[in-house]
């Protein structure tokens, strides 16, 4: 889920999307900066604050990896491809403003 403030969009991930995103070997630096600020908002919530450009590209690197191995050979979701799949569902922005 994205919520607006300004030019800066709060992402509420959930405790299984910040855990699989702070062992992910895959985010660029960038991203793993913006991941270790988070802060936790209640017992299993947590936001990262990031501009829409910065959001729209996590959404893009979510969706490149979710390509490269978020599917076993019948196209059924992988465990790793659910989390990503989720991911981008969080990290989507309304284009209404």
């Amino acid at each position: 889920m994205v919520t607006m403030n300004s030019d800066k969009q709060v992402v509420v991930l959930t405790n299984e999307q910040m855990t699989f995103l702070r062992r992910a070997l895959f985010p660029p630096e960038w991203l793993k900066v913006s991941i270790a600020t988070a802060q936790l908002v209640s017992t299993d919530r947590w936001s990262l604050t990031m501009t829409r450009t910065a959001a729209e590209e996590a959404r893009s690197i979510f969706t490149n990896r979710l390509a490269e191995v978020g599917f076993d050979s019948d196209y059924k979701p992988t465990q790793e491809g659910a989390l990503l799949e989720g991911l981008i569902d969080s990290f989507f922005l309304d284009k209404v403003e």
